[in-house]
């Protein structure tokens, strides 16, 4: 997936320690492709190629075993996950069965898990059919959220939708369930009633107040390093992708909930949660189980999450304490901002153009940006690694231009 922001980080932050990289993907505008840290570039079928993809990675493990595999995406955990023996005997692994992944993309079954660990969570609604629909939907707290149950293998790429009273409810409801269509597999894995959105209470405090902690837990589910940041700006506003984070820090109770999370659902590895913060209490509304987007965030903090992961695949228990214990004594991080600023800068100029922001609102933003100079890490763009900046600021204007209704549409939102 050089495509994603969360491989770059990973190809650098592996790169940058020595380690030989080698991206496979389907695209000439992919970031990572590029950088100076890749050794290699092999193409390979697209993610929403399964089939392919997965005999493609067989046959590569066959002719060069011993790479270290990791997932970057919802779709390659679930397709790693299910090709978990296959796959082990050919790469080098450091991720859990298939069950406790299936808990924590399922938002089903996430929040069965995050009942039975006692974490915090947003209020959520899981009707089978129209008729439950019917029968919940005078009783709920408007506005409403509804989301897809995962994102692995999601026909649509739909993020989620909001309704403000009931009988929207029930037409997005219904729009979702005939849009949002899985392979055959997922539904005998997650059952019938996959396509079938939750519903969530909607908090504006989603639009600038997502509590992110991420790091890096062991197979006893000792947590060995964490970094924790404040989404600050996301596109669409409402329910979107991170734009900017300002770092924060790690809260001990926040913190002790994702270890019990990852003790109850089995897993280990990567993460990174998103809390709902709402006076004191901080409800987790997602739980991703592998590489992301702003993990170069984590990496320019001193926490090196990939190459954690690549030393547990390898077996280096001692040397991946000695590195967490360094990664412990570097969390120096007041004031780091991360910054998606291809996105930022156009989020910025569009939005003036449509009507969607204030003049003044927009130089608040300016402002903040020229406040954190020097402190400030980019998704792409690096002096010590310039090519990606470019190829990704290419791919954003390609995208834009490719779909123009879509792309004002989200900014507009």
């Amino acid at each position: 997936m050089p495509g994603y922001m969360g491989t770059l980080a990973a190809v650098r932050g592996l790169g940058s320690r020595g380690v030989c990289v080698t991206v496979a993907g389907d695209g000439l505008l992919a970031p990572a492709r590029w950088s100076r840290y890749t050794k290699k570039f092999l193409a390979c079928p697209s993610s929403r190629e399964p089939a392919q993809l997965i005999e493609w990675l067989l046959n590569f493990g066959d002719r060069h075993p011993g790479y270290f595999l990791y997932p970057t995406s919802d779709d390659l955990i679930w397709l790693f996950a299910q090709h978990e023996k296959e796959l082990r005997a050919r790469f080098r692994l450091y991720q859990p069965a298939v069950e406790p992944q299936l808990r924590l993309l399922d938002k089903k079954q996430l929040y069965e898990v995050c009942l039975k660990a006692r974490v915090d969570t947003v209020e959520s609604w899981f009707p089978n059919g129209d008729d439950q629909l019917q029968k919940l939907a005078p009783t709920l707290p408007y506005p409403m959220l509804l989301k897809p149950r995962t994102q692995a293998q999601l026909s649509s790429w739909n993020k989620g939708a909001m309704a403000w009273n009931r009988a929207e409810l029930v037409e997005k409801y219904r729009w979702c369930t005939r849009r949002d269509g899985y392979p055959a597999e997922m539904h005998r894995a997650l059952g019938e009633h996959l396509s079938e959105p939750i519903i969530q209470r909607y908090s504006e405090r989603a639009v600038d107040g997502i509590y992110s902690l991420a790091g890096f837990v062991d197979e006893s589910c000792e947590l060995l390093g964490a970094r924790a940041s404040v989404k600050v700006l996301q596109r669409p506003r409402r329910i979107g992708t991170g734009l900017c984070f300002e770092s924060a820090k790690v809260i001990p109770s926040v913190s002790e909930a994702v270890v019990r999370l990852c003790k109850e659902a089995g897993y280990f590895g990567v993460f990174e949660a998103e809390f709902i913060v709402e006076g004191d209490r901080h409800m987790l509304i997602d739980f991703n189980p592998r590489f992301y987007g702003q993990m170069e965030f984590e990496h320019s903090r001193g926490l090196p999450l990939a190459y954690l992961a690549l030393l547990g695949a390898m077996g280096e228990r001692e040397e991946m304490r000695a590195v967490a214990a360094e990664a412990k004594l570097a969390a120096q991080d007041e004031g780091f901002v991360y910054c998606h600023h291809v996105y930022f800068e156009m989020l910025l100029a569009l939005r003036r153009g449509v009507g969607s922001i204030t003049a003044a609102e927009r130089q608040r933003w300016r402002d903040w940006y020229r406040a954190h100079e020097g402190r400030s890490v980019d998704a792409s763009a690096s002096t010590t690694d310039p090519k990606p900046g470019v190829i990704h600021t290419a791919a954003e204007l390609k995208g834009a231009l490719r779909h123009p209704a879509g792309f004002l549409r989200s900014l507009r939102e």
